[in-house]
């Protein structure tokens, strides 16, 4: 499933490209919530880059450090997770529009995540050798598939300050 950044954004925070508009003030996303998310969204983008490379070049190595950090990827996505739940559940009574942000966040962490599953997949793969297998058509086209799929991350994961909710313009995440 694919997404479209300027969507996710709107959804989540309330803004868009074209508007730098403020959520509400009772924005239940915290600037720590923030900091995860960006985190997640950086490791998944970085493990997708380094398993292409892993399985193209034939570096055991680098697949093995890229399935280790699947684990990662997985807590990070498991806490956001549970304190999105949390937040629905048992916190404060929210608005209609922070509701719609924590949904939002619900429905996007398992791509997210299944984005980390298939770096980690193609890092096994990697690990098995099996790059060398490849025909030199089949490897152009992984290596394409890896460059367009880290272009996207990039763009995902890359911090926009304008686009985050008044509370946090400013700071670092």
């Amino acid at each position: 499933m694919t997404h479209d950044y300027p969507l996710i954004m709107n959804r989540l925070f309330g803004i868009s490209r074209s508007t730098q508009a403020a959520v509400p003030d009772d924005s239940p996303i915290t600037p720590e919530m923030m900091q995860k998310i960006v985190h997640t969204f950086a490791l998944v983008g970085e493990s997708i880059a380094e398993a292409t490379h892993a399985l193209l070049a034939g570096d055991r190595e680098l697949a093995k450090r890229v399935v280790e950090q699947d684990v990662v990827v997985d807590n990070l996505v498991n806490e956001l997770v549970s304190e999105v739940e949390t937040l629905l559940i048992d916190g404060p009574a929210l608005s209609s529009d922070a509701r719609t942000s924590l949904l939002t966040l619900l429905r996007v962490l398992p791509e997210v995540e299944r984005n980390g599953d298939l770096a980690e997949h193609i890092a096994r793969r990697a690990a098995r050798g099996m790059g060398a297998e490849m025909s030199p058509r089949s490897r152009g086209l992984v290596e394409r598939m890896g460059e367009v799929a880290s272009m996207i991350w990039r763009e995902i994961d890359r911090p926009r300050p304008e686009f985050w909710p008044k509370p946090w313009s400013g700071r670092s995440v």
